[in-house]
């Protein structure tokens, strides 16, 4: 066999491993999920379904850059396994930290954004970021404008305002002598027992 022969063979193998890979940016999310992608050379590819790990989940914005793998080369089969937007990814991390962060949505003011935030062209005001951090130090920071707790659908929530909310209502209160119980099984005014005292 000579070469010519052998490398019609194997060009549509090697034209189908090349459409297996594929990065670009993201143009749009669809109502279905499904991504709608510019690839680097140009193309434009629909319907890319999005893989994310179980318990996590994500909807990244236009214009965040993608990964996207297409089995056997088929271009209508696409599936995202990497996103990243280096518009809103911290910069500012100890070395070994984790963090969870999004967009927010208008925390920080133009003024008091984090340094590694680059303004918007147009002028409007940054994006501040919503994040938790796991530090390497083994303390946990949270970063945002307020915090909702629901529990069995109650709502209670933290805000610069302060407290409000089932969760932070008094449990007890403690006198001199009492301690009275507001809420539950236990809810009553009880005596404070000293030692030696029947």
């Amino acid at each position: 066999m000579d070469l010519s022969a052998l490398a019609r063979i194997l060009n549509p193998i090697k034209q189908r491993l090349a459409l297996m890979v594929g990065r670009g940016l993201l143009k749009a999310v669809a109502e279905d999920g499904r991504l709608v992608a510019q690839l680097l050379a140009g193309e434009e590819v629909e319907r890319i379904r999005l893989v994310q790990h179980f318990g996590l989940a994500s909807r990244p914005q236009a214009g965040a850059e993608l990964v996207v793998l297409f089995p056997g080369g088929e271009r209508s089969l696409g599936l995202c396994v990497a996103t990243a937007d280096g518009r809103y990814t911290p910069t500012d991390l100890p070395e070994g930290a984790v963090a969870l962060y999004s967009t927010g949505d208008g925390l920080a003011a133009l003024e008091d954004a984090p340094e590694w935030v680059e303004p918007p062209e147009d002028g409007s005001p940054v994006q501040g970021l919503c994040r938790l951090v796991l530090r390497p130090d083994r303390v946990i920071e949270l970063s945002c404008a307020g915090l909702v707790i629901k529990v069995n659908g109650a709502e209670s929530a933290i805000s610069p305002e302060g407290l409000e909310g089932p969760a932070f209502e008094s449990v007890a209160q403690v006198g001199r002598d009492v301690v009275v119980i507001d809420h539950g099984d236990s809810a009553g005014t009880y005596t404070i027992q000293r030692g030696g005292e029947a």
